[in-house]
């Protein structure tokens, strides 16, 4: 907006330009009688030196005049930088219509008719005077603005230069192309500007997170904010860095999303920390079952060795019992695998992937596996849906999400007469009141978790705060104030909501939302009848554990396979050179002394390229090879073996074209 910056008469100056003595003093005597500064001059050569040497802000110039006319002086006026801009008006006594159109074409505003009249005259130079003005008033209004802009920009691109490194700024166009990247880019990731903008894609990662970049650029491109998200990128070094990004589609006046801003900011320190504290809450965690655990776990093996016991003192008087003690043991044996599996699972070390996860079965181990560490003098139950759920995510963090919330509860019931604890899992519908509270959940299907305790309760000034890291309201050393932080961070990652519902002295109820997937589970773990050997086929097995070597050699002996066996992967390697062409499938343990079951497949492979392998591995501790085995589509298979998943698994491999 401009402002009125109303100029008096007496501050105008007006050049009057006439080479008849009693038109020019008409003119001048009218316009001083209103209060104007006027310049009178009677010929055109002096007009253009005097609107030369001080321009005035109006200029009354006649047409006729001898030697220099009025039409060469205004040519001479507009090709002059320093009078081009002020206005002309022209004193014409024709009213020719092709004169007064040539004056208009040589920058004329506007034409006076001589003799002329004196209320139109002065209405002329007032109007012009004022559109003169307001005209500089703009001018200097936009060379104002102008100004402010470029220190506005100049300072943004200091802050942009000097942002520190671990942010860098970029924009991209509606095609995906990065049309600027801030210098910062250099320091955090190594790369120049040019090779970011032009190589972009090719820097990310095989990290499975990644694949959903594509398509947040396209909802942003599309015009639709969208939450941060995170993706991993390689620095110009090899190194892997974790970004997390934030983008703003910009628009022109249309609405028409023209491009997209981003900051980019490198959490990579951030994600270690956050990896360091996880597996800090598992240990922590682990230590509360160990005690529970044990002692399921030792009457396991007193049930397994006095099966076993009674097993070999009858096997020829009382072959029927041998029987069904051994298959006692089995059992025992196969609940014993499954207690460390789970508890391996829990404590396992690596990057996190989701998978659609059955969330049913995962409730009910998680269930088995807290129920131990709970003291007997607390009751804990457990309830749940029989709906078949499903929900992406990772069964090893929901599980110690679990672990952490019915910790806590333990805690708080320390002090009941009657303590109880219940864990619960239904679905859920989401209603209006749960949308209006979590507009940027999408989700309306979820699997509604539920720990109830009937403890001390949380008060309200806690509740806001308790998901906070390091906040706790326990006693120095009975709490590190992580737990709930891991349990909102888990939940968050999930997609979920959590929400708490506490009284004093009534005890507390928390509430985990997460949402269903619309995927259908194939259970390979379930029971199931042993696939016995279709024909007349070879396996050679290699593990460096001569009991389990044995043990698994009877196995595919029992299921109709002839067995070579082999404690290494080279003594493996020396009898593939000798008799490959006889062996149908190569098992190897992936961990073993002198040549690692990786290695010796590859040597095999390089002797015959098409040869079949499964990989055998109890808990590796450098879960990298496995999940490159993974990767390369190799078949894996867990020991210790569950037969039927086993015989299957080597039934569909011999199978196989």
């Amino acid at each position: 907006m401009v402002e009125n910056e109303t100029i008096s008469n007496g501050m105008s100056e007006i050049l009057v330009v006439d080479d008849t003595p009693a038109s020019l003093k008409l003119i001048t005597e009218t316009l001083r009688g209103e209060g104007y500064q006027v310049r009178p001059a009677n010929s055109g050569e002096l007009a253009l030196g005097s609107a030369t040497a001080k321009p005035p802000q109006l200029i009354l110039l006649d047409i006729r005049m001898p030697g220099m006319d009025g039409f060469e002086v205004i040519q001479k006026l507009k090709a002059s930088e320093v009078t081009r801009d002020v206005p002309v008006i022209f004193l014409s006594a024709s009213v020719e219509l092709e004169s007064h159109l040539k004056g208009f074409d040589l920058g004329a505003v506007d034409f006076v008719t001589k003799p002329f009249q004196r209320q139109e005259l002065l209405a002329r130079v007032r109007t012009h005077l004022e559109l003169f003005q307001l005209r500089s008033q703009m001018e200097r209004l936009i060379e104002d603005r102008t100004a402010a802009l470029e220190e506005s920009q100049l300072r943004f691109r200091r802050l942009v230069e000097n942002l520190r490194n671990e942010y860098f700024l970029y924009e991209h166009d509606t095609e995906g192309l990065f049309t600027y990247v801030s210098p910062s880019i250099t320091n955090l990731l190594g790369y120049s500007q040019d090779e970011f903008k032009t190589h972009y894609a090719e820097h990310l990662t095989d990290n499975p997170i990644n694949q959903k970049v594509e398509e947040k650029t396209r909802l942003a491109i599309a015009g639709k904010q969208q939450p941060s998200y995170e993706l991993e990128i390689f620095a110009k070094d090899g190194s892997r860095h974790w970004l997390e990004i934030n983008e703003s589609p910009v628009t022109d006046e249309a609405g028409k999303v023209v491009s997209i801003e981003g900051i980019a900011h490198d959490i990579t320190d951030k994600k270690g920390l956050q990896q360091q504290f996880l597996q800090a809450q598992k240990m922590e965690a682990l230590g509360t079952l160990v005690g529970g655990m044990a002692h399921d776990f030792n009457n396991l093996l007193a049930g397994i060795m006095g099966s076993l016991y009674i097993a070999r003192r009858r096997i020829e008087k009382e072959p029927e019992q041998a029987r069904e003690k051994i298959a006692t043991a089995e059992t025992l044996g196969s609940r014993a695998a499954d207690m460390i599996k789970h508890l391996l699972t829990f404590a396992r070390h690596g990057v996190v992937e989701k998978s659609p996860v059955p969330i049913k079965s995962m409730f009910k181990e998680a269930c088995k596996l807290i129920e131990p560490g709970v003291p007997e003098s607390i009751s804990f139950k457990s309830s749940h849906d029989e709906s078949d759920m499903v929900v992406m995510g990772s069964p090893a963090q929901l599980q110690q999400v679990l672990m952490n919330l019915v910790n806590n509860a333990r805690d708080a019931v320390s002090d009941c007469e009657h303590p109880e604890i219940t864990m619960s899992l239904k679905p859920y519908a989401a209603d209006q009141a749960f949308s209006l509270w979590h507009p940027e959940i999408k989700a309306r299907e979820f699997a509604l978790i539920e720990v109830k305790d009937n403890g001390c309760g949380i008060a309200g000034q806690d509740i806001d705060k308790m998901f906070e890291p390091f906040y706790t309201t326990k006693e120095a050393g009975k709490g590190t104030g992580l737990g709930l932080a891991m349990v909102y961070g888990t939940v968050k990652d999930h997609g979920g909501v959590i929400n708490v519902e506490s009284r004093i002295g009534e005890g507390s109820t928390f509430q985990i939302f997460l949402p269903q997937e619309k995927a259908a589970i194939e259970n390979l773990e379930g029971d199931g009848e042993e696939v016995s050997s279709s024909g007349d086929r070879t396996i050679l097995l290699a593990d460096d554990d001569d009991v389990l070597l044995l043990a698994y050699a009877d196995i595919l002996d029992a299921l109709g396979y002839r067995v070579i066996t082999a404690r290494n992967g080279s003594e493996a390697l020396s009898i593939y050179k000798e008799k490959g062409d006889t062996i149908d499938l190569v098992i190897l343990d992936v961990v073993m002394p002198v040549m690692g079951g990786v290695d010796a497949a590859n040597a095999i492979r390089q002797i015959n390229p098409g040869q079949k392998v499964l990989f055998s591995t109890g808990y590796d501790l450098n879960q990298e090879m496995v999940a490159h085995l993974s990767e390369k589509n190799e078949k894996i298979i867990s020991k210790p073996w569950a037969i039927a998943v086993a015989s299957k698994t080597i039934h569909e491999l011999l199978a196989a074209d």
